[in-house]
């Protein structure tokens, strides 16, 4: 039995060989490797602090896989988790590793580039600041607009103190009126500085008025009681 195994063993060794080798390629051939924007997303910051300044966003890592599930790969479902829940105030440089990247099952992260990212974080401060709504195109021709109104009129943001403090006003995304000939109403977002966010109010209704110019022009002559 063994000298049937050890016949010619350095041809049968050198055969494993080969078919390991091709084994490997054939591998390799059905997999491939790409590099892709994620998003960075800081978590578990301390609710009375806030970031600050410039920090990265985006960053990016190469990620191998069959190609099969490299089809399925888009920059929405791979993104980079930050735990932030051990910074304190002031700047920090915090490490970023392949094992901080989530990606879907059957992926391998290689690489993420940066290898770290600095960040500033400072005391938060709550504000009551005044929303300011905006119209975007005219009325059809022959009407006009009689008044823009906004509900609620004031929300809280969070952020830096000093930040805030220059900031009283918080202005809506745009209400596009155009070629309309009766009253406009919308549900719109508000456009946050990258200095704050919304504490609790996402939207806003923004009432745009509109009535014909000839029934304005009766309203202003009409005599007053």
């Amino acid at each position: 039995m063994l000298g049937i195994i050890t016949h010619n063993w350095q041809l049968k060794l050198a055969s494993l060989g080969l078919a390991t080798a091709l084994w490997f390629f054939v591998l390799s051939a059905e997999r491939s490797e790409i590099t892709l924007p994620a998003v960075i997303e800081y978590a578990g910051l301390d609710k009375n602090l806030v970031l600050v300044g410039q920090h990265p966003e985006t960053a990016e890592v190469a990620l191998i896989a069959l190609r099969s599930a490299m089809a399925r790969l888009s920059p929405d479902n791979v993104r980079v988790r930050v735990e932030l829940g051990d910074v304190g105030p002031g700047e920090s440089v915090v490490l970023l590793s392949p094992d901080r990247v989530v990606v879907p099952p059957g992926i391998t992260v290689s690489r993420i580039t940066p290898a770290r990212v600095r960040i500033a974080v400072a005391p938060a401060a709550i504000q009551s600041v005044t929303v300011v709504p905006q119209v975007r195109g005219t009325p059809a021709p022959g009407f006009t607009i009689r008044n823009v109104a906004v509900e609620p009129r004031r929300v809280e943001v969070k952020g830096e103190r000093a930040a805030l403090a220059r900031h009283a006003t918080l202005e809506t995304v745009p209400v596009d009126i155009s070629g309309s000939r009766r009253t406009v109403t919308q549900t719109v977002g508000l456009v946050v500085p990258e200095f704050a966010q919304l504490t609790k109010q996402r939207a806003v209704d923004v009432t745009v008025e509109i009535e014909a110019e000839e029934a304005m022009e009766q309203g202003k002559r009409s005599p007053q009681k």
